[in-house]
């Protein structure tokens, strides 16, 4: 985890081949979402070698809001 929300995946990997080494690697960042929490984010690895990371979601800021309505109907009342 680098400063500022940014998450930093890198990755290395050397094999022996009949030519000699083969080695590869990557480096890749991503921006988090602003409220993210880097401590409860978990990461998992598949056989296939796909890598995931998972995290909660950060709290939404509620747009809209219910207002009850209540049915006052007058001419049911008198009858």
């Amino acid at each position: 985890m680098l400063g500022n929300n940014i998450l930093q995946v890198s990755a290395d990997h050397e094999e022996k081949t009949d030519q000699g080494y083969q080695r590869r690697n990557f480096v890749r960042q991503y921006s988090l979402p602003a409220g993210v929490e880097s401590d409860k984010l978990r990461p998992t690895l598949t056989k296939d070698g796909v890598l995931t990371i998972e995290g909660p979601a950060p709290a939404l800021k509620a747009s809209e809001r219910m207002v009850p309505i209540e049915y006052n109907d007058e001419k049911e009342k008198e009858k």
